[in-house]
């Protein structure tokens, strides 16, 4: 298992190397007046003003996407992913870093996005631009719209389907306990007193509450290994299928990206999360 975080120092030191490709994933999301849900932001214009040198700004919306009007970041299919690769010169020989100037997640989201397709040489900046510019580490403000790699036509992503669970599959788990299944939202959003609600307030009967920024320190850098453990030891403990959510998909990646740091690969992802099982009347919920 590779670790999948990448310090800044390791990057500043191999920003010049041709095989190294820097993502920016940024985007932010305004939550609408009446908390039902957010609105989407492109982080493309604080792209503009600060980025890591060399960086590609990435729209995970429209690119690592498919258009959905009511799940507006739904997992992309293997024919969006390869015109992704393509668009972007990848190959297997790439080092390929996600980081975010807003919420870590987005960066997990991105890397999640590359390991259910197959790829190992993935990895998140830790701490993201925040951390990179509080080492005094250079930025640019130069727009970089591609990368001068070659891209490789027999590359044949594998999709690891065991790690995305779909609404039926779900409805099952909740009712024969035989998963762990996981909220990553805030704690305010897991009992509905508060943030965005999707349309009902509460969480998914029988889960329970890992907010994803309990897997990163107060400056925003990723939690040690041990501190980590102790978060999932217990689950880890019970050998079951563990199961992440969130309002659509993007912040219970930091769960996953948390349990594959720990060796833990028997998980999922329930990408539609609230955004879907919310709006359905005959979903339980708690």
């Amino acid at each position: 298992m590779n670790n999948p975080i990448l310090e800044p120092e390791w990057l500043n030191d191999n920003l010049k190397n041709d095989n190294v490709i820097v993502f920016d994933t940024t985007v932010f999301l305004l939550p609408k007046e009446d908390n039902s849900d957010y609105i989407i932001k492109s982080g493309r214009d604080e792209y503009l003003k600060a980025h890591i040198p060399g960086a590609i700004f990435i729209d995970l919306q429209k690119e690592l996407s498919i258009a959905d009007e009511s799940i507006r970041f739904k997992f992309p299919s293997k024919d969006i992913f390869l015109n992704f690769l393509e668009k972007y010169n990848i190959n297997n020989n790439n080092k390929i870093v996600f980081y975010s100037s807003d919420k870590h997640y987005w960066a997990t989201r991105a890397w999640f996005i590359f390991y259910f397709f197959g790829f190992e040489n993935i990895y998140v900046l830790n701490g993201g631009l925040q951390n990179w510019t509080h080492k005094n580490y250079p930025t640019s403000t130069l727009n970089v719209e591609e990368n001068i790699g070659i891209y490789d036509k027999k590359i044949k992503p594998t999709e690891k389907t065991e790690h995305l669970i779909r609404y039926e599959e779900l409805r099952q788990k909740v009712e024969d306990n035989s998963s762990i299944i996981i909220n990553a939202l805030t704690s305010e959003q897991h009992y509905g007193v508060g943030g965005i609600h999707y349309g009902r307030k509460g969480h998914i009967k029988k889960s329970i509450s890992i907010p994803a920024a309990k897997n990163i320190k107060k400056d925003g850098t990723f939690l040690g290994g041990d501190d980590l453990k102790e978060i999932y030891k217990d689950l880890i403990k019970q050998n079951k299928k563990i199961i992440s959510y969130c309002g659509g998909g993007i912040a219970a990646s930091s769960i996953l990206f948390s349990l594959y740091r720990l060796g833990y690969y028997n998980f999922a992802l329930y990408d539609a999360s609230m955004s879907e099982w919310a709006k359905k009347d005959d979903a339980p919920m708690e």
